[in-house]
């Protein structure tokens, strides 16, 4: 079922695996895998143990990162876990028992270095509709809901999550959107709806709330209103995004002396030069502050794209400024932002080539102001049919 929700393993939307292929900066898991498949039923088994590296507080686990860093301590990650599942054209039916551990005890109390999760999910699919549900049991159940419909140019979403006591497995998906802390309720809709021009509109609302915290009495919201448009020659995608300045404040505190209600703008342009070469301009503007300008920020970035049937190169420049506030990007990391920092300008050359079996990509990126840093990230995939 690929599997479920993303309550215990992360989905697969592009390949028939239970993970997608990894970054060559993130952890995956590294072991054995068995898939047996008699129609309708399937039986799947794997088995998982690498060295991780964590940073330590008193021989304790502090921080697990996804992505590898250079940190001194490490720890070693056991995990199992069989599943079985029934799938017809229409319907699919499951159970999978999870076990994960490290040889070392995490230092937040609230975490355990022995975990073992039982998930039960269900989902129907039909031309128009698509339901899903997980319910993924650890020492309380935590639930996921989603609903998809569509019909002619019109299509709607809608998710609802509750995480109880949920510690989140190792290489789980970011189960909410907004906050990802346990006692939580989420609801989120999206609706689109797309002319017979080449243009889509878009809306989207997400709602969270701490169930549990009395202090917090109200949701925190994140609302988005987006256009896009795209032909053979040229495309352009606008959106406005408002979001709640305690989603922010939870990730970097200074936010807490910003304004209540923040603002994103994003724009971004592309034209086709030609068969193969294309370029494109994006922008991006956040109103974080009604009293000084500077406490403001922007985002700019000009790309320069050659492509052909197997080759792929692009060159981007990029330059952001933040007065007094980092620069919070939405991303799928587990804060669910990602800090630019408040001035700086950036070189990046990203390189794909493929061939039948093989593929390799290459990226390079160089800070030109702040830190002066240099990163490069290589990775090598094989495909077999």
């Amino acid at each position: 079922m690929q599997w479920a929700d993303g309550l215990i393993l992360s989905q697969s939307q592009k390949h028939p695996g239970i993970l997608s292929p990894s970054h060559p900066d993130s952890y995956c898991p590294q072991g054995l895998a068995l898939n047996l498949y008699h129609k309708p039923v399937r039986l799947m088994a794997f088995i998982s143990q690498q060295k991780r590296k964590v940073k330590l507080l008193e021989q304790q686990i502090s921080l697990l990162p996804r992505s590898k860093k250079d940190y001194l301590g490490s720890t070693l990650e056991e995990i199992y876990g069989v599943a079985l599942s029934m799938q017809t054209e229409q319907f699919s039916l499951g159970a999978l028992q999870y076990y994960q551990s490290y040889d070392r005890s995490f230092s937040d109390p609230a975490l355990d270095s022995l975990l073992v999760a039982t998930s039960l999910a269900a989902s129907y699919h039909s031309p128009r509709h698509i339901l899903r549900a997980e319910c993924v049991i650890q020492d309380q159940a935590s639930l996921a809901l989603s609903w998809q419909m569509r019909s002619s140019g019109f299509q709607q979403k809608w998710q609802y999550r509750r995480l109880n006591r949920y510690q989140r497995p190792a290489y789980a998906s970011k189960v909410l959107r907004l906050n990802n802390q346990e006692q939580r309720d989420e609801l989120s809709a999206e609706l689109k709806y797309s002319l017979q021009l080449p243009i889509t509109l878009t809306l989207r609302s997400t709602l969270n709330k701490a169930y549990a915290d009395v202090a917090q009495t109200g949701w925190l919201g994140e609302h988005k209103a987006a256009i896009a448009y795209d032909d053979t020659q040229s495309s352009l995608y606008l959106s406005l995004i408002g979001i709640d300045r305690d989603i922010l404040s939870a990730v970097d505190s200074t936010f807490i002396n910003s304004n209540p209600q923040h603002y994103r703008f994003y724009l971004k342009l592309g034209q086709q030069i030609n068969t193969h070469i294309s370029t494109s301009l994006a922008f991006r503007y956040h109103h974080q502050d009604e009293i000084l300008a500077l406490k403001t920020g922007s985002w700019w970035q000009q790309s320069l794209k050659y492509s052909n049937a197997n080759t792929c190169l692009q060159l981007s420049f990029s330059i952001w400024n933040s007065g007094n506030y980092t620069l919070m990007i939405p991303d799928d990391s587990e804060s669910g932002f990602q800090s630019k920092g408040k001035n700086s300008a950036a070189l990046s050359l990203r390189a794909e080539q493929s061939w039948k079996n093989l593929s390799a990509q290459l990226v390079m990126e160089q800070d030109l102001k702040g830190s002066q840093d240099t990163s490069l990230r290589m990775n090598l995939a094989a495909h077999f049919h």
